[in-house]
């Protein structure tokens, strides 16, 4: 399976499809702390014909700067459809970590796990909020 993600202002599914607006967030500018992370997550599992007839566990864990654990996400899926040989069927999905806590500023990550085995590590940087130049 190979899942590909990435850090969204906002993401849905709709009849198997994803929808993402304003994707490939890397940073995150907050003045003040603890502070939301405003953000979601958006996933797409490639599914191997192999692997259809299985339950699937994901769990989506996002990681302060030091490693501390801000939360665990748990969801799963069942795949299954009529494909064509040599065909993987895709499995979007979209996780909502706008309330997540951010305690401070530095590297943070969003490890993302199939069936207990780690598939992605998205990195993103939180940041003071750049103050404008005096004119």
């Amino acid at each position: 399976m190979r899942v590909t993600a990435l850090l969204c202002d906002f993401a849905s599914v709709r009849e198997n499809l994803l929808f993402v607006s304003a994707g490939g967030i890397t940073r995150i500018w907050r003045s003040d702390y603890p502070a939301p992370m405003g953000v979601s997550l958006a996933l797409m599992f490639e599914v191997h014909p192999m692997e259809l007839p299985y339950p699937h566990e994901v769990a989506i864990r996002v990681m302060g700067p030091d490693g501390e654990e801000l939360t665990t996400v748990q969801a799963g899926f069942t795949a299954g459809g009529d494909l064509q040989v040599g065909e993987e069927l895709l499995v979007p999905m979209a996780l909502d970590l706008r309330n997540v806590g951010l305690p401070r500023e530095g590297a943070h990550s969003v490890e993302i796990a199939v069936d207990g085995t780690h598939q992605k590590t998205v990195q993103f940087w939180v940041q003071p909020r750049p103050q404008p130049e005096a004119t």
